[in-house]
């Protein structure tokens, strides 16, 4: 698992109990109080709630722009880092699917061959691959950012879609521990965390 995805698979960690707290506390605060005084500590948590919010979003963004600028350096071109394989590309050999496929999983964290492959796989007509690319990754990284934003207002909330209580609580405990995984082969979530992979 990448690293930044990692982390923030950590700050959803620590974000989700404390906000589930935080909704415990509302809850006990409109049962214990009068409503004039409820009101007035369910404001209080509120905006605790909200700068809590606030600050497990910065650092969400924080790591996605990590994310993002390793990328950008993955991509930077090193001519140190050509190996003889780029004879297979350049040679005139017709390389097939499965192929050049292989050499993308071998060069994985190699950002100038991949480049180079991704040129060869884009001249001989080869779509659909997951061949990672400085733009695919910031991509990716857009797609892992939303997600992580859509299970943050899920553990705000303490709902996912018509669930509410202890179901919807191990559905977001589930998804914060599945984070940088996806059970769904193929999907938009799991192409991405794949093109984050070094």
């Amino acid at each position: 698992m990448n690293t930044y995805v990692s982390q923030m698979k950590d700050v959803l960690s620590g974000f989700y109990p404390q906000m589930k707290r935080k909704r415990e506390e509302k809850a006990e605060a409109k049962e214990r109080y009068s409503a004039d005084v409820a009101a007035q500590e369910v404001d209080r948590i509120d905006r605790e709630a909200t700068a809590l919010r606030n600050a497990t979003m910065d650092k969400l963004q924080q790591l996605h722009d990590e994310g993002v600028a390793q990328a950008q350096r993955w991509g930077n071109l090193d001519g140190s880092m050509i190996t003889d394989d780029i004879n297979l590309l350049k040679g005139g050999f017709d390389l097939d699917r499965q192929q050049v496929e292989n050499l993308v999983e071998r060069y994985r964290s190699n950002g100038t061959m991949m480049t180079a492959i991704d040129s060869y796989a884009g001249s001989h007509g080869m779509v659909g691959m997951n061949i990672p690319t400085v733009d695919k990754k910031v991509k990716a990284w857009e797609v892992v950012l939303r997600n992580a934003k859509d299970i943050m207002d899920m553990c705000i909330s303490g709902t996912v879609g018509w669930m509410g209580g202890e179901s919807a609580d191990k559905t977001i405990q589930d998804m914060i521990d599945r984070f940088g995984t996806s059970q769904n082969p193929g999907s938009g979530l799991d192409i991405a965390y794949k093109m984050l992979e070094q």
